[in-house]
């Protein structure tokens, strides 16, 4: 893990030479890279201290790598399963999904007793907007993931205390850990890496990303 960060730094430095004593406006896509990776690393190092929510990250990738990707196989033409399966892998559908759910479980947190039974339904509504994946798709991955993710039991459980703190960061983590770009995805930069910056990452890294990002995607 130190060599990775020392990896991260080496690349930021190179990215912002000489560094810059204020805002860039137009950072260069050096920057954004390294000062998302180095967002990647700090996460890496909390959770190497964390091993309970790491499990949490590892238990609901499993679901939806195993269970939802194998029931999105079987629902479809399997002639075309490694096209649609490289599709939805490079048009950050997966990233978007989990972005989605972040927020939707973000929104039920504060109302949850009204809305848990309305969580597939509002995912759908917060990924359509941005996503080029076809309807079926998304209607069919939302409701499945939802089915198999509040059924893990610490989700059970922080449902049945009414607070979904702990599933909601690790959804984010995980959305951060799969982007294949974070760096040009909005919604996980805004929904995902934003609001773990603080406890989570270091100054250092927040500092990386107010000058590499922009700012709208920070707020």
């Amino acid at each position: 893990m130190a060599e990775h960060r020392d990896e991260v730094d080496s690349r930021w430095n190179r990215a912002n030479k000489p560094p810059p004593k204020r805002r860039r406006p137009h950072p260069t896509q050096r920057q954004k890279e390294s000062a998302t990776d180095s967002f990647v690393v700090d996460l890496a190092d909390w959770l190497s201290s964390h091993l309970t929510t790491a499990d949490q990250i590892e238990a609901i990738a499993t679901r939806i790598g195993n269970d939802v990707t194998a029931e999105l196989d079987g629902s479809f033409d399997a002639s075309s399963r490694d096209a649609r399966r490289k599709t939805l892998a490079e048009s950050h559908f997966w990233c978007d999904m989990l972005a989605a759910l972040a927020t939707t479980l973000n929104a039920v947190q504060k109302q949850i007793d009204k809305t848990i039974d309305q969580v597939p339904k509002l995912v759908v509504s917060a990924i359509e907007p941005q996503t080029t994946i076809g309807q079926a798709t998304v209607r069919l991955v939302a409701a499945r993931t939802w089915d198999l993710v509040k059924n893990i039991e610490f989700v059970k459980a922080a449902i049945a205390a009414l607070d979904l703190s702990e599933p909601l960061r690790a959804i984010r983590m995980l959305a951060v850990m799969i982007c294949p770009a974070p760096e040009r995805h909005e919604v996980v930069v805004k929904h995902c890496m934003n609001p773990l910056i603080g406890q989570h990452v270091s100054s250092v890294t927040k500092h990386r990303l107010e000058a590499a990002l922009p700012e709208e995607w920070l707020t």
